[in-house]
């Protein structure tokens, strides 16, 4: 049974924020596996069941994580929440989210397609994406 939002805060306070992505369940927390798709209210979704996943995660250093796993096909079955969250901290994550989950979670980078989509070789169309474009932070070059 679904749960009703909490009423509204009354002291909010405003704060600056310069990029964000809305996504969920938590992954990871400060190191530890901390799924929350029950008190991120994602419980009754099928999402805690095993899925082809998209995820971020942020390791200690400040290195950004982008993680897909194929599922739903004879060589890859997907992987549940605490799996994800296991494997972003075997890569070194400190804090993770679950971007997506499903045929549509695609990996592309420089315009290859690296992951196998539930689809086969073809791309979905999607609502919603999470670019990166890697800048040299090597001064001078």
């Amino acid at each position: 049974m679904p749960v009703a939002p909490l009423p509204p805060r009354t002291a909010a306070h405003p704060w600056r924020v310069e990029d964000a992505v809305g996504a969920g369940p938590v992954l990871v927390v400060a190191g530890t596996t901390a799924v929350t798709d029950e008190a991120e209210v994602f419980f009754g979704t099928g999402i805690p069941d095993v899925h082809p996943r998209t995820a971020a995660g942020v390791t200690e250093a400040g290195g950004l994580l982008l993680v897909v796993v194929d599922g739903r096909q004879s060589i890859s079955r997907g992987v549940d929440l605490n799996e994800l969250a296991r494997l972003l901290r075997d890569l070194g994550a400190v804090e993770a989210v679950n971007l997506d989950r499903g045929g549509s979670s695609t990996l592309v980078v420089q315009g290859h397609l690296l992951n196998r989509p539930t689809g086969g070789t073809t791309q979905r169309e999607v609502a919603t994406a999470v670019g990166v474009q890697c800048h040299d932070s090597v001064p001078g070059r």
